[in-house]
């Protein structure tokens, strides 16, 4: 008997370790797949160039946002190659090893298979599988927000100071990649009211202590280039863009209307657009179902959810990438509910196979992965214009730094700006204009879009996405 066990026993670790091993290397390439195939943001190109200042010794580029997370981009950088496919996939590899603590956390309560099937939602959950694939913050703020959780979660079942220290450290690491991880104080506090019978003023000063110390560590490359005051930069930084200019607003397109300030509905909107009608009511079916065991680990992730939603409802200038963030402890409430539904209806199979159902359009979606905007309107120009050598003028109206990242070429052939005034006698010599809808929104009564108005019989439009290319005939 003892040797069928043990059979049984490697048998079933093996098994799971395959598995285990298949999911790594599907989910690296589902994250590395067509990496380039969304538009280079702003914010990327902002990051990147701000990280190649900081390795240089400058520290003046974009400090209302912590260095931590900026720096990744470093590691796959190249000046000759200028590939985004290699500066992102750092970013892609973090998101992958984010699932790997999904996973974890997940099949500590539900199962291994349960686990798998978490890890793979995070993935493929569109807010989550974009943030994951770009040079954005939140792929490293993700990482150590689930590093934050799993720790704190296995602090509730039981009690230990090394585990409190180190929460104070990734808590700190969290906040070096971006202040958005101050949501992370809320879940913080109830962790600790829960083992507040444990604690002494002791921890607590030490746990700050942790806090503080990693916090400003992170800083030390440049408090050592530029001196102590230059904290006192970040500060001013912050306060300048985070709390002041952003507080009032900034012009932004949302369904083809203007705001200064995005309306309440705004995250409402991008989910509605970005989820089916199927999805969204089984998702909350299963949420419904999932409160049948409101636990203190449930009610940790409902601390954070809350945190997050308030926090982001509250922000002036909201973005769809912030909906990433919150789908993270939706995910657990998913899982939580299909574990509920698979106890009602006691078929192990069903819940899987209901879970997969809801999102396996969005799996397939990861898998196609089609180029969209800048990159179809870049192929395309690039194919017509023999990779802009071939002396046809373009003029660009659009984002400037993601025109300027994939535009390539002599300055009076390609030409990317938003002040026409000295082009109004030149319009007839550009061959291709091409135009951002959105910024077409915002300056629609300029002298560009009278002189397309005005001469419109002259030009084949092609639309990519939010572009519309004005070629002459």
């Amino acid at each position: 008997m003892n040797i069928k066990f043990i059979r049984e026993f490697n048998k079933a670790v093996f098994l799971k370790t395959i598995s285990l091993i298949t999911f790594v290397v599907m989910g690296l390439f589902l994250n590395l797949w067509r990496i380039d195939s969304h538009y280079v943001f702003t914010d990327e190109v902002l990051y990147i160039q701000a990280a190649r200042e900081y390795a240089s010794g400058d520290y003046t580029l974009n400090l209302q946002h912590p260095l931590l997370g900026k720096y990744l981009s470093l590691i796959t950088y190249n000046d000759d190659a200028h590939d985004i496919r290699a500066i992102r996939t750092p970013y892609a590899v973090v998101g992958l090893i984010s699932s790997m603590l999904v996973y974890v956390i997940v099949k500590k309560q539900f199962g291994h298979l349960s686990g798998l099937l978490a890890a793979t939602l995070y993935l493929i959950l569109p807010f989550l599988r974009l943030t994951n694939r770009s040079v954005l913050l939140e792929s490293p703020m993700h990482f150590f927000w689930l590093l934050f959780s799993y720790i704190a979660l296995s602090l509730i079942q039981r009690f230990s100071r090394q585990k409190l220290y180190f929460l104070g450290a990734v808590l700190a690491l969290a906040l070096s990649v971006k202040f958005t991880s101050a949501v992370l104080f809320l879940p913080l506090l109830y962790i600790l009211i829960l083992i507040r019978k444990e604690l002494k003023l002791r921890d607590i000063i030490v746990f700050i202590l942790i806090l503080g110390a990693v916090l400003v560590l992170h800083y030390c490359h440049m408090i050592l280039i530029s001196g102590p005051s230059a904290l006192l930069g970040v500060l001013r930084s912050f306060k300048d863009v985070i709390l002041s200019r952003n507080a009032e607003g900034k012009i932004h397109v949302v369904e083809g209307l203007l705001y200064k300030e995005s309306p309440w509905w705004f995250y409402l909107y991008h989910i509605k657009n970005t989820y089916s009608t199927t999805t969204l009511v089984g998702v909350f079916i299963l949420i419904l179902i999932s409160v049948r065991n409101f636990s203190k680990r449930y009610a940790f992730w409902v601390v954070m959810l809350s945190a997050s939603c308030v926090y982001f409802q509250m922000l002036t200038l909201k973005n769809s990438r912030y909906i990433a963030t919150m789908e993270i402890p939706v995910l657990f409430f998913i899982m939580e509910g299909a574990d509920q539904l698979r106890r009602l209806t006691r078929l192990a199979t069903v819940t899987p196979g209901i879970v997969i159902l809801l999102f396996f359009s969005y799996f397939v979606d990861a898998i196609k992965s089609p180029p969209n905007s800048y990159n179809s309107a870049y192929q395309y120009l690039a194919n017509s214009t023999n990779n802009f050598n071939d002396g046809q003028r373009i003029l660009i109206f659009g984002s400037v730094r993601t025109s300027r990242w994939y535009f390539k070429g002599p300055e009076d052939i390609v030409v990317i700006r938003k002040d026409l005034e000295p082009l109004k006698n030149e319009f007839l010599d550009f061959r291709y204009i091409l135009v951002d809808e959105d910024e077409k929104t915002k300056f629609n009564d300029n002298l560009l879009f009278h002189h397309l108005d005005q001469f419109s019989n002259l030009y084949v439009q092609r639309k990519f996405d939010d572009l519309t290319l004005y070629e002459l005939n």
